[in-house]
């Protein structure tokens, strides 16, 4: 992971910590996860960190007041990977049949792995509903629009296009323009308001969208 990226998540660290009384611990366990899962696969972790940011910011609009959190549960969203093999997690193909019911596990025990440290609902619930989509192809529970709590719609869509940026072992990564492009052609998947909110909001990023 680049040092700005290290630096931009400690920065937020110090902030959420002023800001949340008594999260020292809280924080220190979320710190504790995130490294674990820096060292078991770095390009999880440096998805996770644009995810955050994308997170964070989506919540800002659409559930204000808890922004810190989807910037905080977007770094151990992932943290079921942890129990996955080198072949799962870091393959160079695109996993298909049982290999990709394998991967999927990692939702159910990320979920476990977080209501064992009794983290707060909204990180738990973000972990559990970040690949659920909106017309009820995702998994795990297959719910479909309003059925799919607020965090699971604002999550998929930060996680979708942090994938798509960040790249994949199987794939390269894509620009800010192609990733939009997926996303509009694959619009059935996600919330419409905020997927429409969400690409106004990288045309008003420094990055311009046709890059």
């Amino acid at each position: 992971m680049d040092l700005q990226k290290a630096m931009n998540v400690r920065m937020r660290f110090n902030e959420i910590q002023l800001k949340i009384p008594n999260s020292h611990r809280l924080l220190n366990t979320i710190d504790t996860l995130f490294c674990s899962l820096k060292y078991r696969d770095i390009l999880t972790a440096e998805h996770s960190v644009i995810m955050a940011e994308y997170n964070y910011k989506l919540a800002s609009e659409f559930d204000p007041g808890n922004e810190d959190w989807y910037y905080l549960a977007a770094l151990t969203h992932d943290i079921g990977k942890l129990s996955m093999e080198d072949n799962i997690l870091k393959g160079s193909i695109k996993l298909v049949g049982e290999d990709r019911k394998i991967l999927w596990k990692h939702v159910s025990q990320g979920v476990e792995i977080l209501s064992e440290l009794r983290m707060p609902t909204i990180i738990i619930d973000i972990a559990r509903y970040h690949h659920e989509r909106f017309n009820g192809s995702g998994y795990l529970e297959g719910l479909q629009k309003m059925d799919i709590p607020l965090c699971g719609r604002i999550s998929a869509i930060a996680d979708t296009y942090s994938a798509l940026i960040s790249g994949r072992p199987y794939q390269t990564n894509k620009s800010t323009y192609e990733a939009v492009k997926i996303m509009i052609k694959d619009s059935h998947l996600f919330d419409p308001d905020i997927l429409n909110s969400f690409i106004q909001m990288l045309c008003h990023e420094k990055q311009p969208i046709n890059s």
